[in-house]
């Protein structure tokens, strides 16, 4: 299966954004970005070593939620991943978008949300990208 523009677009972003991480306008901590709160629903996840996507229906339901700069990762009803995170907010022509630094990882993750209305967590160097909706 091809690469798509729209793909090559976000890998772009991500890397950027990573590469300008030094040149934020502010930084603190999760709980300062009122329109990530909350829970969202997993509804797709794309990337990875194929270009292909998965969806719920096929690996079961995923939730995130993030409240006052904890986040839970829930996976047909069993907490399977939790921390805290800092956010670092930056700007590209117009895009913004936010960098989550995980305390219990070793990497960050790209987030923003689409013209659709998902929240879309792009992983380290924008190999992985998964979609949720609220």
């Amino acid at each position: 299966m091809p690469i798509t523009t729209k793909s090559i677009v976000v890998i772009l972003v991500s890397v950027a954004a990573a590469l300008l991480l030094a040149c934020e306008d502010s930084n603190g901590t999760g709980s300062d970005i009122d329109w990530l709160a909350g829970e969202w629903d997993w509804v797709r996840s794309c990337g990875g070593c194929l270009p292909d996507c998965s969806y719920p229906s096929y690996l079961g339901e995923v939730v995130v939620t993030f409240k006052d700069g904890v986040y839970h990762k829930i996976y047909r009803d069993s907490l399977i991943e939790w921390g805290s995170y800092k956010y670092s907010y930056g700007t590209i022509d117009g895009f913004e978008y936010y960098t989550l630094d995980y305390d219990n990882k070793n990497y960050s993750t790209t987030v923003y949300v689409n013209s659709e209305s998902e929240l879309v967590i792009v992983g380290t160097w924008g190999v992985y990208t998964q979609y949720f909706k609220m």
